[in-house]
């Protein structure tokens, strides 16, 4: 007997539920025109308005669910490599908005809600605001989450690569390192050194900088050269190469000609290719600077994320009457 008294307490309260949300006896938006709407909102304004001192908050906190749920957000996850720089937009951040009874305010509610609201209670229309905005800003926060996610794991994998080549960048020693000058009738300037291959697949191209020292210890020119031999080097063999530096105007001055045999040369290996030119050190290589900058962005949203579940909560003390429970929120 208490059981079915518990059950017929649950069906009336729900029946109570539905009849306040749908507006029973309540004034409702309706109409095909601005004229027509805006008597119909005002009405309805009014008539929370009227109620008590804190319905004047109601009737605020309603024209603006009104116009928001007219507008529904949807969340678009941004590149993964976005300017942290420049921030990130709050998915339910819908711009200046217009005010209210005002054309653009009118148009909005015509044109994303009358035939969705019609007939529907003032709390049923902040409902739907309110999940919808819920949703929106969960599906952002939850990529956050998976972003963040993502971004530490692939930063790990990053660095570990990274440091694996210039590990064996490192274990490149250049032998026998020489500038000459070819001894033909139109002399063009060279460097020599013997490489030998540390890396498991064919070496396809080096890249060196070159400082000329004399015997005072002085540099009296520097520059840098790339270098793809006609074969590539095969991985565990080592090799003698000539590079042509006609091209390099500090390392091919016709003064340094007569000096060459007493210049010393200092060449460092700053880069091994591959392949079809792939570089063994990436171009730019792991930036965090722009990763700090994309983190430090992700917080900035997270906390106006919070501000405007927070906001939304406003809503549902304003009006206790919408279903809370909704889910929209769960699991943040």
């Amino acid at each position: 007997m208490i059981r079915k008294s518990r059950s017929a307490i649950r069906i009336l309260a729900t029946c109570l539920g539905c009849a306040i949300l749908s507006g029973c006896g309540d004034p409702s938006i309706s109409g095909t025109n601005h004229e027509e709407l805006s008597k119909s909102v005002n009405e309805v304004a009014q008539d929370l308005a009227s109620r008590d001192k804190e319905a004047r908050g109601r009737a605020q906190a309603f024209l603006k669910a009104l116009y928001r749920a007219a507008s529904p957000v949807s969340f678009e996850a941004p590149p993964d490599e976005f300017n942290g720089k420049e921030g990130l937009r709050l998915v339910t951040d819908r711009g200046t908005e217009p005010s209210f009874g005002s054309p653009g305010y009118l148009d909005a509610i015509l044109k994303g809600g009358v035939g969705k609201f019609d007939q529907m209670s003032p709390a049923a229309i902040v409902s739907v605001y309110v999940a919808q905005d819920s949703r929106a800003l969960k599906e952002q926060l939850d990529w956050i989450r998976e972003y963040r996610r993502r971004e530490r794991r692939d930063v790990s994998s990053q660095q570990f690569d990274e440091e694996r080549r210039r590990n064996l960048l490192g274990k490149v020693a250049l032998v026998r390192t020489r500038y000459f000058w070819s001894d033909t009738a139109k002399s063009k300037p060279y460097i020599g050194f013997s490489i030998f291959n540390v890396l498991d697949v064919p070496m396809t191209g080096v890249e060196v900088s070159v400082d000329l020292v004399n015997r005072k210890g002085e540099v009296v020119a520097f520059g840098r050269v790339k270098h793809e031999p006609p074969i590539p080097l095969a991985p565990g063999v080592q090799t003698v190469m000539e590079v042509d530096l006609t091209r390099i105007p500090a390392l091919a001055d016709p003064k340094l000609a007569a000096v060459a045999p007493e210049l010393t040369a200092r060449i460092k290996v700053d880069n091994l290719f591959v392949g079809r030119g792939e570089a063994l050190i990436r171009p730019g290589g792991f930036d965090g600077s722009a990763l700090a900058a994309r983190m430090e962005a992700l917080g900035d949203l997270e906390v106006r994320i919070q501000e405007a579940r927070d906001n939304l909560r406003v809503y549902r003390l304003l009006f206790p009457e919408i279903d809370a429970s909704d889910g929209s929120e769960a699991n943040s």
